[in-house]
């Protein structure tokens, strides 16, 4: 499938950090409403036709998830949800302005990740893609070593935030200490970037001790950025994120984890 300009064009607009990941979703209906409303919200006040919502699918989540015009328009034409429909010539759909706008994005509670930090997270493996393919025979780097994105990210965070230490170790808990790749201070947010090579190395190192991070009084957020370029984890990537995240509590300490793997 070759997405169309207008496609792409919607696609870069949606803040997708902020949406429900579609691989997660199990509906194609509700899959399609959350790219509606995450349209609307970029702005967009046009209705979309299912040819666009299914190459819009098939950019953000890959072939698997985008179905079919038909599907997509069947589906959308039973949901249950609030849509606005158009049946002129054709069939198109939007998400209802009102309810669009009383979406929160951006979560700024404590515990949840800093939506500029997600974001970073969703468009890193651009970035990577950038350093490997540059002009007149410049040095590249090598990705494949897991310092060397490390790096990349550290400086990109530093850029972004006034008070980041990194490799910052915790105090000892159950007679060992643990080093944590990045704190973010301005947020109160804890960083570990792994770099993905096979199935079976990955799953020990997901094992979050999140009683580690508890003695830190400076993390309230871990987010786990798993760099996955090779596509090992894409088939589970979702499940995996589930499992994972979510709230934990530690020595009466409340830590929020988020896993990301990207891209997928």
């Amino acid at each position: 499938m070759k997405p169309s300009d207008t496609a792409r064009q919607i696609h870069r607009k949606i803040d997708w950090a902020s949406l429900q990941d579609l691989r997660g979703i199990d509906g194609v209906g509700e899959c399609a409403a959350e790219v509606l409303k995450g349209i609307r919200h970029a702005g967009i006040d046009d209705f979309i036709s299912p040819a666009i919502l299914q190459q819009i699918c098939f950019i953000q989540a890959g072939k698997k998830y985008c179905s079919t015009p038909y599907k997509i328009s069947k589906s959308l034409q039973e949901f249950n949800g609030a849509l606005e429909r158009s049946f002129d010539q054709s069939r198109k759909y939007r998400f209802p302005k009102s309810i669009a706008s009383e979406v929160t994005f951006n979560k700024t509670q404590p515990g949840y990740p800093d939506a500029l930090l997600i974001n970073i997270c969703e468009r890193f493996h651009r970035a990577v893609v950038h350093l490997t393919h540059r002009r007149k025979g410049r040095s590249i780097i090598d990705f494949s070593d897991e310092y060397d994105v490390q790096d990349v990210f550290g400086t990109v965070i530093k850029c972004s935030y006034q008070n980041v230490q990194d490799e910052v170790w915790t105090p000892p808990y159950a007679g060992r200490s643990a080093r944590i790749d990045f704190v973010i201070e301005d947020i109160k947010t804890a960083v570990e970037i792994k770099r993905v090579r096979s199935q079976q190395e990955i799953d020990s190192e997901l094992i979050i001790d999140t009683a580690h991070y508890a003695q830190n009084k400076n993390v309230e957020t871990l987010v786990c950025f798993v760099y996955d370029p090779d596509g090992v984890l894409r088939r589970d990537a979702s499940q995996i994120e589930k499992d994972l995240s979510g709230l934990k509590i530690q020595n009466n300490r409340q830590i929020n984890v988020t896993v990301l793997i990207r891209p997928k």
